[in-house]
């Protein structure tokens, strides 16, 4: 029987959606006024959100399937934008 490719998400792609979304969190905060950057803000944060969202759970399955993806950067990532997600998750409820 064959084995499955293992893959692993990298940590720049994690840290970028991190990165992007709390930018566009502060922005949003810096000009409460402003409707156009409202518009740019709020679809930035969504977008950002959402790759957090594709990104985690492949992280999550790749340090759980592939023992030579569970380093500790890889596994800063994970908890880093784990953490994010749960925040607006929080936030939200």
């Amino acid at each position: 029987m064959a084995t499955a490719r293992s893959f692993a998400v990298p940590s720049a792609l994690i840290f970028g959606a991190i990165a992007t979304s709390v930018g566009a969190a502060a922005v949003l905060i810096a000009f409460p006024g402003n409707l156009a950057v409202w518009r740019w803000g709020s679809w930035t944060l969504a977008s950002a959100l959402l790759a957090l969202l594709v990104l985690v759970p492949a992280s999550a399955y790749s340090l759980a399937t592939n023992p030579a993806a569970r380093t500790w950067p890889r596994i800063l990532t994970f908890v880093l934008g784990l953490a994010c997600l749960s925040v607006i998750a929080f936030g939200a409820s």
